[in-house]
């Protein structure tokens, strides 16, 4: 089954918050690659910036949850 749907760009909701390389919800370099070496996604604008490992919510996936999901006497 292909998986390029997955790569669809969409305008995304940060909710004011800087870009998230270590959200737990990130892809990693090698996502879906038919070779597992070479990279399917590529940061920008260093294209060595480590991004896809996390194991638990960065502190902006915390952020942006209380955004979206928690009352305003709560933040």
């Amino acid at each position: 089954m292909s998986m390029e749907y997955s790569f669809n760009k969409i305008n995304t909701l940060n909710l004011g918050t800087p870009y998230d390389y270590n959200s737990v919800m990130h892809y990693n370099r090698l996502a879906f690659s038919k070779d597992n070496v070479t990279p399917t996604i590529v940061a920008i604008p260093n294209p060595n910036t480590v991004f896809g490992t996390a194991t638990q919510m960065s502190q902006n996936d915390i952020d942006r949850i209380n955004l979206l999901y928690c009352s305003k006497k709560l933040r």
